[in-house]
């Protein structure tokens, strides 16, 4: 597994469907403590060791660990009560076909609605501009100031007056 690319899947993943504060923290810490122990798995880890560490309580982090079990990114067994701790597995966040898909398309829909808008807004601007331009043009009587005016620019002839010598 490669670190970086597990933390970005994960951010990605949070992107669309965000983690809450206690799922982020134990992720995190749970991918820590992998990459400390060279990637073997599964690591064993005790809550009561989670809770000084992450500061949650117990129940807490009972519910972070399911969720993210839901969501596809870890695996574990329960310990027994002082005599065997909880194992985790991460799994590969690339091989969470849920989380991808729901992710990927949640993304397109929110990709294709955001461009509908965004094209129906400058259809608007781009119709109100060219009606308001029509209206207010001199409907071709005089062809020189119509033209200026299509093309926003203030045109007046240059006068010698205040000029001190000729050119």
């Amino acid at each position: 597994m490669n670190y970086i690319n597990i933390i970005e899947g994960f951010w990605k993943m949070n992107a669309y469907d965000r983690f809450s504060s206690s799922e982020i923290i134990l992720y995190l810490y749970l991918v820590h403590i992998c990459n400390q122990n060279y990637w073997n798995m599964p690591i064993a880890c005790k809550t009561a060791t989670l809770q000084s560490e992450l500061g949650l309580n117990k129940s807490t982090i009972i519910r972070a660990r399911v969720k993210l079990r839901e969501r596809g990114l870890i695996d574990f067994t329960e310990g027994v009560q002082n005599s065997s701790s909880p194992k985790y597995r991460l799994l590969n966040i690339h091989s969470c076909k849920n989380a991808t898909a729901s992710a990927t398309a949640h993304a397109t829909d929110s990709a294709t609605a955001d461009e509908t808008i965004n094209k129906d807004i400058d259809r608007d601007k781009y119709n109100y501009s060219f009606a308001h331009q029509k209206k207010n043009r001199g409907h071709g009587i005089d062809k020189q100031k119509d033209k200026d005016q299509r093309r926003s620019i203030d045109v007046s002839p240059a006068t010698q007056e205040g000029y001190d010598a000729p050119f």
